[in-house]
């Protein structure tokens, strides 16, 4: 009785990954990660939500000739449909980041999460609606440089999915 029980769970999860199309992307590999602002974003282990490492952005100052920082993911395809995406985010009790947001080109999708009034100095999950129209690659996470949208101060990123809702 307990293997056919196991041998149903393990198709189902199965199926359910093959036609929602659930993605969840970490941060266990560099592979595939690039940024041209190594000194603020980076992948390390200071602080994990699940695992050994999370993405960390860390700014002291606004750079008033930049628009925003990234952190690029380039072969990540998300398929059409509508999504939510939920993620996990540990802020420093210093940092006064207002948000981010998780960016797909050609075509363009965004989605923004506001950190103002999220706790600081624990693990929080964030969620959001985001509706991708046509499959898209190019994963970017930013930060605006703007201090009315972006901010200076240090928070972790980790255990970002996107779960197919439509």
């Amino acid at each position: 009785m307990k293997t056919n029980l196991l041998l149903i769970v393990f198709i189902s999860l199965s199926l359910t990954e093959l036609f929602a199309q659930d993605k969840t992307i970490g941060f266990e590999s560099k592979d595939g990660w690039s940024t041209q602002h190594n000194q603020i974003w980076n992948i390390n282990n200071e602080r994990a939500a699940e695992g050994i490492y999370s993405l960390k952005f860390k700014s002291g100052s606004v750079d008033s000739e930049l628009k925003h920082v990234e952190f690029i993911k380039n072969s990540e395809t998300i398929e059409p449909g509508t999504y939510e995406v939920t993620l996990k985010v540990w802020q420093e009790d210093y940092s006064v980041v207002k948000g981010f947001s998780i960016n797909f080109q050609n075509p363009w999708h965004s989605v923004a999460f506001k950190l103002n009034k999220v706790k600081k100095g624990e693990w929080v999950e964030l969620s959001k609606k985001l509706i991708i129209e046509k499959a898209t690659k190019k994963m970017v996470f930013s930060v605006s440089t703007n201090p009315k949208w972006g901010g200076i101060g240090t928070f972790y990123l980790d255990d970002v999915q996107f779960k197919k809702i439509d």
